[in-house]
């Protein structure tokens, strides 16, 4: 009965998106065209790896607290989480899901699927802030003039 209304729904805000002007398929086009099919295959195999790795991650954390889940229903609803976040306003529309698909398919209590989304939002916010130190201290040791590289971005 949902999957009536799912795919209804997607076709509805497609056609939306391109009749509305939003999604501009000319746009698209010369994106693809111009980039290359090797730079969006690379980017894509980076995008799928980086996706599986986040899923594993929460499937450690779901595991650890003693629920069962495979990896699988894990990825599903990591890309259920990513499709809302990207479609929704504001940032947390994909955690919601999250949760409740956790709840729904896996049984996990919502109190321990809000905790987890929580962790997982953490840890990525350390991996953002090591990242960003590091290559900040890579600027800096490899660049003559240090000044120069703050004072463009005033």
């Amino acid at each position: 009965m949902l999957t009536l209304i799912k795919y209804p729904l997607m076709v509805f805000l497609i056609w939306y998106l391109i009749s509305s002007g939003k999604l501009d398929l000319l746009i698209l086009k010369n994106f693809i065209s111009n980039s290359g099919l090797i730079l969006l295959v690379c980017i894509f195999i980076l995008f799928l790896t980086a996706y599986l790795a986040f899923s594993k991650r929460y499937q450690l954390f779901i595991n650890v607290l003693g629920y069962c889940s495979n990896f699988k229903d894990i990825f599903c609803i990591s890309m259920v989480g990513l499709f809302y976040n990207n479609f929704l306003p504001g940032g947390t529309g994909g955690d919601i899901m999250r949760v409740y698909y956790l709840r729904k398919k896996i049984g996990v209590p919502i109190s321990v699927g809000t905790a987890t989304t929580l962790l997982d939002r953490i840890l990525g916010l350390l991996g953002l802030v090591l990242v960003s130190g590091i290559a900040l201290t890579l600027v800096l040791v490899f660049t003559d003039n240090k000044l120069a590289v703050f004072s463009e971005y005033r």
